[in-house]
Parts: C-alpha cells; structure tokens; sequence
C-alpha cells in the first residue's frame, strides 16, 4: 500500500526529542509554569461544555469548515507544525471574541528552526531533525511567530524542507527576526492533566503535544485510533468529546490524508484528525512537554478607503 510505504519511509524518532533539562529550562523563564496556574486555569469543570471544537470558528475566517490537513512529508519538523496550529486555534478563538485581527496561516519552518536554534542560546544542540514542545514554547513567546508571506526575500508560503532544515541548523535568518517580533504570543504554559486540557480548550486555547505515544495508522469506529507503537512526535489538539461516558480528544496529525477518508472524525474535523481515549491522552500529557498558547498578537485587521 502506498500509503503505509510514505510512513514507514518516516523517520518518526527524529521529530520530537524528550529532552527534560532542555524542557525545564524553558518553562523557567514562563509567566505561569502550568495550566492551574493561570486565571483561565481555576474554572469549575463542572462549567465546562460537553464538547469543543476549536475549528468550528474557522468558517467565519477562513471559508472552509476546517483548518487543512497539514503534511510535513519526510522531515521531522513536527514540532512546528503542533505547535503553530494550536496558536493559530488560539488566533481564531481570539478573533471569534472580538480582536481585530485577521487570520493568516503560519510559518511552520520559523517555528521549528527558532525552537532548536534561538532558543537554545544560538546554537542547536540537537542531531537530526528534532526539537522540543519547550523550545517551540520558548521561541513564541520571546520572539513570536511570522505567517506564510514573502519577507526580505524568504518565500514563505511554499514549504522548502532543505531551506527549513538548514535553518534549523543555523537558526532563522536575522532579517526576518523584526518582523516575527511584532507578533508574539503573550503566554505559554505547560498542559499536565486531561482535567487542564478540558479547561484550556473550552476557553478556546490550542495545545501542542509532544509525547512517545503511537496510534494505529487507520481510525476505527467514531474515528477513533488506538494507541500502538511509539512515535517521538508533537501533534495538535484541538478538541474533546464524549461518548457514551468516555471522554476522548481530537488529535489533529501532520502527515497528510494517510489515514484514507473510512470513519471519518464527528464534527466536522479535518482530515488530518484522529480521536483518542482521555486514559490515553493523560499518559501523552505525563511527557510534561505540552503546551496551551495565549494572547497572539495577530495580524492586524484594517479597513482601506479605496475611494481616492
């Protein structure tokens, strides 16, 4: 099968790298070291709604029902890709409440190269492709995040894996360095627990996550996956659902359509997107390199006057 042939060809172990000192060292230097710390983390579960889908803002500002399926292809750059789709949730949630801004797609290969790179003093000390859930945390909120644009000569909005590569070596080029300031994210903090997941998501907050945790290669009923193998990898969640009285998360993926279109997920979720028992989800949170984003400073929405 061609589709499995792709994902064996994977190298899965280079995309996240469980680096607990690295880890620590990040969350050091963040306002709120968890979830509970924060004011958003002290809501009553029992205010919480039944079901969230953080994609369900994204019809008003994007024109599609979903966000698009994501593929990095044969390059372990996951950690960008999780960690820019949870802000870019974060971004749509915040628009949806009333912030003037408008949506732009990010830059996944900023992310991934700042998180190796500039977050760690200059100079990666990572082999491969890989990188941490912190680091990514890190590089948001101190420098900031850049959408797929044209800038001083880097074309952005067509994914280059040796351009992104390289600059996971070098770290990302001085000149685009001003322009990602002007759009930082205000807070990170470590997502520990299912109970904090709920409380994130309900108040429209995305989370990245990083753990070892595998997943068969095909949903089942409900389009649930089961948890099988080991992936070192981040991916994106974007949502929770009860069924029956199970709770379970929806997993949002990086690796294209691989899943093929039987049992797709409920609510309308992409098709990048898996389910995944709550049980299973609080042993990928133990990693203790999860991540919800807050405050995006977006792309500001304007009005022009053509009438001159």
């Amino acid at each position: 099968m061609k589709q499995i042939e792709w994902l064996e060809s994977v190298n899965f172990d280079a995309g996240w790298v469980d680096d607990q000192a690295l880890v620590a060292e990040a969350v050091e230097g963040f306002n709120y070291k968890s979830f509970n710390d924060t004011p958003a983390g002290r809501l009553a579960l029992g205010d919480l709604p039944k079901e969230v889908a953080l994609w369900k803002g994204a019809a008003s500002f994007v024109g599609k029902s979903s966000l698009p399926v994501e593929n990095q292809g044969n390059a372990g750059f996951c950690v960008g890709f999780g960690t820019c789709r949870a802000i870019e949730y974060t971004n749509l949630c915040e628009i949806v409440a009333g912030e003037a801004e408008t949506f732009r797609p990010l830059s996944r290969g900023v992310v991934y190269a700042g998180s190796r790179v500039e977050a760690n003093g200059g100079k990666s000390p990572f082999r491969g492709d890989g990188s941490t859930g912190g680091g990514a945390a890190k590089f948001v909120t101190k420098y900031g995040v850049l959408d797929e644009g044209i800038y001083e000569g880097f074309d952005l909005t067509k994914y280059n894996i040796p351009m992104i590569r390289e600059w996971g070596t070098k770290g990302v080029p001085d000149a685009l360095e001003p322009l990602i300031k002007q759009h930082p994210v205000s807070n990170a903090t470590v997502v520990g627990n299912i109970d904090e997941a709920r409380r994130a998501l309900a108040q429209g907050y995305g989370i990245s996550v990083c753990s070892n945790q595998g997943f068969t290669t095909s949903r089942g009923l409900n389009g649930v996956c089961q948890p099988s193998g080991n992936w070192a990898h981040c991916m994106c969640c974007s949502g929770y659902m009860w069924i029956g009285n199970d709770l379970y998360f929806f997993i949002e993926n990086s690796w294209g359509n691989y899943m093929g279109t039987k049992n797709p997920c409920p609510m309308g979720a992409n098709n990048g997107t898996f389910l995944c028992r709550g049980d299973t989800f609080s042993r990928m949170l133990g990693s203790r390199d999860s991540y919800c984003f807050a405050g995006v400073q977006g792309f500001v929405r304007r009005k022009i006057d053509w009438t001159f």
